[in-house]
């Protein structure tokens, strides 16, 4: 069964996106992933917040999970040219 996300969601999932990408900027990489992963745990197809935490994981060492999550999103989305990008 498929989940849908309400329009209200969707605004709150976009200030909790914008808040987790402030703290990745910032180098608070564990906070910011805990903010991706709520994302994720109400719309698990969030293309950027898959590529987001795949660059996080793999920032921290965590590669084949990098690549796993980045994957992810391209298979969603085929057409998404920056995460192409962040496989290399």
């Amino acid at each position: 069964m498929q989940r849908t996300v309400s329009r209200e969601q969707e605004i709150g999932l976009a200030v909790k996106l914008n808040q987790a990408i402030s703290l990745h900027e910032q180098g608070q990489l564990r906070e910011a992933a805990q903010l991706y992963e709520q994302i994720l745990e109400i719309n698990p197809k969030d293309v950027d917040t898959l590529r987001l935490l795949g660059v996080l994981a793999w920032q921290t060492g965590q590669n084949q999970i990098a690549i796993d999550l980045i994957s992810q999103a391209i298979s969603i989305d085929p057409k998404y040219a920056v995460a192409y990008n962040n496989l290399g």
